[in-house]
């Protein structure tokens, strides 16, 4: 092989690689801020893991992005958090057992307050 073939080659190959490698970390990056973000902070009442600013969220949140790094899946990351710290963590509940009636509650009043609405408005167009 010639050495223009061979360096056009290993330019691919370095790109290819790179790509796959920004990929991987954008993944990762993604992650992580759908981590932080759904997820309550232990160190600050009330505020998610992301805009919390407290030493110890700062850690925690620099060990989620080493977890992430190094191959632990994003389900993965959550269970240990949630098997640390507890369920109340989560910002969203859960989509099943008990937290489906907090899902589809909201769903549920709706219908029935249509409901009660268009009651009324026909009772009183008679």
């Amino acid at each position: 092989m010639n050495i223009p073939l061979k360096l056009f080659l290993f330019s691919v190959f370095l790109s290819i690689s790179f790509g796959e490698i920004s990929l991987l970390f954008a993944d990762a990056q993604r992650d992580f801020f759908e981590i932080t973000t759904n997820t309550l902070s232990p160190f600050c009442p009330g505020v998610s893991l992301r805009d919390c600013q407290s030493s110890k969220a700062i850690e925690l949140k620099e060990q989620i992005k080493s977890d992430l790094a190094s191959g632990k899946t994003k389900a993965k990351v959550l269970e240990d958090l949630f098997a640390r710290y507890g369920e109340e963590l989560r910002a969203l509940p859960k989509f099943g057992g008990i937290g489906l009636f907090a899902w589809l509650a909201p769903l549920v009043f709706l219908f029935v307050g249509v409901a009660v609405l268009v009651f009324f408005l026909k009772k009183s167009v008679k």
